[in-house]
């Protein structure tokens, strides 16, 4: 192991401490269960979620050193959670994935898949077009991969930052509008 000292409450587990392995599961993984389920999960899912985090968090411990600046508890409901939402994004692209990709015209191509992007495109030019002139310019050189050089140059900005700044609020307008829209339903 590495210079970092694991905490006592570590340690404890490494050493097999039912005590402290009764309290986690006492204590939190009833949370952890609460967690889970309001976020599209199980029971199920959540002993998994707990036991992996569990298991990394000992492995981590053996090898390099876990250094705790808080207790147990929060340490491995933060490792949980991290691990629920990684789960969550990968059942998101595997719901997505199946459901883009289930008919195919003659040429192989996903036929719902290129309705969905041509409504889409249809919906993101209708929000460009409502933007402010100088967002709706700003963002058109953007995605037609204008240097932010380019654009610093083009719209009198100060630096490079400046140009970022302005493009991160006009994509920020857009998104709103877009979801705000009653027809972005993807």
């Amino acid at each position: 192991m590495s210079g970092v000292q694991n905490h006592p409450q570590i340690v404890a587990l490494l050493n097999g401490d039912r005590e402290i392995i009764r309290m986690l599961y006492k204590v939190l993984l009833p949370k952890l269960i609460g967690y889970v389920r309001s976020n599209q999960g199980t029971e199920e899912d959540a002993e998994e979620v707990f036991h992996q985090a569990l298991s990394q968090i000992l492995f981590r411990a053996r090898n390099k050193g876990v250094p705790l600046k808080s207790n147990l508890e929060v340490y491995l409901f933060m490792a949980c959670r991290n691990l629920w939402l990684q789960e969550l994004t990968r059942r998101s692209k595997l719901i997505r994935n199946e459901f883009l990709q289930t008919k195919r015209d003659d040429n192989g191509v996903g036929v719902k898949e290129k309705e969905i992007l041509e409504s889409m495109w249809v919906q993101f030019e209708e929000k460009l077009i409502n933007l402010p002139g100088s967002c709706n310019c700003l963002l058109r050189d953007y995605f037609n991969e204008m240097s932010y050089s380019e654009i610093v140059d083009k719209y009198g900005y100060a630096n490079k930052n400046t140009a970022f700044q302005q493009i991160f609020k006009c994509k920020k307008k857009l998104k709103e509008l877009i979801y705000a829209d009653s027809k972005f339903n993807f």
